[in-house]
């Protein structure tokens, strides 16, 4: 309403203004038309105005809506501002809250560990505390432990010690007092002891013996409980034994040894483990030629005391050597070092490198064999053992000159050398003198009667000599292999005696004991092979002397044999002649002549293949070479050479040659009767003629 009564002048302005433009019309128009257009015009003015007032209504209501919207936001921003302050204010308090409960937790925690922390100390400091008293009592106990045991060990410096340490723990014990005193007194002794054994040594290199030994009885009589003392005083015995044996004082020297061995026992006896006592007391009994089971058990009992030490591995070395193993041997004593132990303990090395040497030669290894020579000589170059084994391995490679000057050498230095003396028999043999070598070898037996050798040369001599004597080289072959069973060569030769008195189950073990020791021993694998053949097993004859023909491919004498193998074995087979198998033995045959043209009866031999092949010119020819060599059997050769006259009717020189058969053969001779049926049959030709 208020809207409406101030808008009515504007109306009332409007109507005037419409009324008096028809005022100013023309009078032309009726009072009527002028109504109407009164009318029409105020109805129209009405309209405007009230379009206007509407329009004006529309506004103002959109202005109250406006505003009353604006009040509604203003309402509604107010509230909302107040929300967040009250939101706000809210988180504020809620934060100090929880930052307060932090910090208290955090208070408590550190008040919680810092009283924790106070507890941890003080149980560490009570735990210190305890492990000191324990730890002074523990370490108490284990010094007292280790004192009883020096104690028992005698290991007077160690107690000492352990007994000065628990006087540092328990400085008012009487008992450790008096103790220390007792033990200080005892290891003063001990320490000039050792000075003594220390002299005793520095007296042992220079090689003065006597003035050793009498070192070594006042120590003896000082402390006879010593193991080491009674070692020294024994390994001095030894070099005394060696010096007496070099002058040819060969009774001293077997005493001296006895000594030796009596001192090694002793310490034995006292110390059960003392490896170098064991070793040395094993050396004396393969010296004096105990049997073969003491050695092995004194050798074995050497090694377990300690497998790893080198003397443990020379003591299995010896072991093994005297098993007849020289290849297991060999790896030990190349295990032991001994080339790095010379001059550390300058005698067992030698002697060990000699020993290696030695098994090195039996297996053929030469060079080797002179490398540890020259090692032995190098460090001691008047070492006439090393010079003896060089002799040796001179004399099988066939360098007689300088194996002799070795040998010269050898004897100036050690005249009671049996094993030099041996080996100049073997050469003065080599050289067809009979008389010499026998010398020899007697003077060698006469000085050491447990040296092989000399047996082994004197049992060749009586076996293949000009005064022939089985039954003393049997003894002499016998005594050598009991002497030393591990040396192949001496079966070798007591098989071949074995061989010559037909006893050829005998020859076989003897020559197979050879191979086994040697497998490179081609003289006893082609006896072998011989001795085979005699028995029938013709397979196992030629694989022997095939291995043979192997390792010496240039000798006649083994092609010889395998001809004879061959022969025999088509024979036996019943293969009547075959060409091409009978080939092989003829190349046999042609080759064994050729590398050693003296050989007899191969000349035979092939004469009688060359007769079967028609070949009479060629055969004539080769039984005048065998008849000509003058073999063992060139009887055999007169016969079949006058069998061979008898089939071209040369009966003349057939009989001659059946006559020179008949004068040499025996009657039991396989061909005796049926040359003398030849012989009966060229007598009526002749006479015939």
């Amino acid at each position: 309403m208020v809207h409406t009564r101030r808008r009515m002048p504007t109306i009332l302005i409007l109507v005037a203004t419409c009324m008096g433009a028809l005022a100013c019309e023309k009078p032309k128009r009726t009072d009527k038309a002028m109504e109407a257009a009164v009318a029409a015009k105020v109805a129209e003015a009405m309209k405007a105005v009230e379009a206007k007032q509407a329009a004006e209504a529309m506004k103002d209501a959109v202005a109250v809506r406006v505003a009353e919207a604006m009040k509604v936001m203003e309402a509604k921003q107010v509230l909302a501002a107040m929300k967040a302050r009250e939101a706000a204010n809210a988180a504020a308090g809620l934060r100090v809250a929880e930052a307060l409960k932090v910090l208290e937790a955090k208070r408590v925690a550190e008040a919680k560990k810092a009283a924790e922390a106070v507890k941890v100390l003080v149980a560490l400091k009570v735990a210190e505390a305890l492990k000191g008293i324990e730890s002074r009592i523990v370490e108490k106990t284990r010094l007292s432990n280790l004192l009883d045991l020096a104690l028992a060990e005698s290991k007077l410096e160690e107690a000492l010690k352990h007994v000065t340490e628990l006087l540092v723990l328990d400085p008012t014990n009487e008992a450790y007092i008096r103790q220390r005193a007792a033990l200080q007194e005892h290891v003063a002794k001990q320490r000039a002891h050792a000075a003594l054994m220390k002299l005793l040594q520095a007296i042992r290199k220079e090689k003065d013996n006597s003035k050793a030994l009498a070192l070594c009885k006042n120590l003896l009589a000082e402390k006879t409980g010593s193991p080491e003392v009674h070692v020294l005083c024994g390994e001095v015995h030894l070099q005394l034994s060696t010096e007496k044996r070099r002058a040819g004082a060969q009774p001293e020297s077997t005493k001296h040894l006895a000594l030796a061995k009596s001192q090694f026992l002793k310490a034995q006896k006292i110390d059960g483990g003392n490896q170098r006592a064991r070793f040395f007391v094993a050396e004396i009994q393969s010296q004096l030629n105990v049997t073969y089971p003491e050695r092995r058990a004194s050798y074995n009992k050497a090694y377990l005391c300690d497998r790893n030490s080198w003397l443990g591995l020379l003591s299995k070395a010896r072991l093994s050597e005297l098993e007849g193993r020289p290849d297991l041997a060999i790896r030990y004593f190349g295990k032991a070092s001994i080339e790095k132990r010379l001059k550390k303990d300058v005698g067992i090395a030698n002697t060990a490198l000699c020993a290696r040497a030695e098994l090195y030669r039996r297996v053929q290894n030469y060079n080797k064999a002179l490398g540890d020579i020259d090692c032995v000589l190098k460090n001691s170059k008047n070492d006439p053992d090393a010079l003896v084994l060089r002799a040796h391995v001179r004399l099988i490679q066939g360098d007689n000159v300088g194996a002799l000057s070795d040998l010269k050498k050898a004897l100036a230095l050690d005249k009671g050398n049996a094993m030099a003396l041996g080996l100049r028999a073997h050469l003065k043999l080599l050289q067809n003198d009979q008389k010499g070598a026998l010398l020899d070898c007697v003077a060698a037996l006469k000085i050491d009667r447990n040296c092989y050798y000399p047996y082994r040369v004197r049992g060749e001599l009586r076996l293949t000599g000009t005064g022939i004597d089985l039954i003393g080289a049997e003894g002499d072959f016998r005594t050598a292999v009991r002497l030393a069973p591990g040396v192949a060569d001496n079966h070798y030769w007591y098989g071949r005696l074995l061989q010559q008195n037909d006893d050829k189950e005998g020859a076989l073990r003897a020559y197979t004991k050879c191979v086994i020791l040697d497998s490179g021993h081609w003289r006893a694998l082609c006896n072998r092979g011989t001795i085979r053949r005699l028995l029938r097993d013709y397979d196992n004859a030629l694989r022997d002397i095939d291995s043979a023909l192997v390792l010496q491919p240039k000798n006649g004498t083994v092609y010889f044999q395998r001809s004879k193998v061959r022969w025999i074995r088509l024979r036996t087979k019943g293969i009547d002649y075959k060409e091409r198998l009978w080939d092989e033995v003829l190349s046999d045959l042609d080759i064994a002549i050729r590398l050693q043209p003296k050989l007899s009866d191969a000349y035979g031999r092939r004469a009688f293949l060359l007769r079967r092949r028609k070949q009479p010119k060629k055969a004539f020819a080769d039984y005048d070479r065998a008849i000509q060599l003058k073999s063992e059997d060139v009887y055999v050769w007169y016969g079949y050479r006058g069998m061979l006259h008898a089939e071209y009717s040369n009966y003349k020189k057939a009989t001659e040659d059946f006559d020179e058969y008949l004068k040499r053969a025996s009657s039991t001779h396989q061909i005796y009767a049926r040359i003398q049926k030849e012989k009966a049959r060229c007598l009526r030709e002749m006479e015939k003629k």
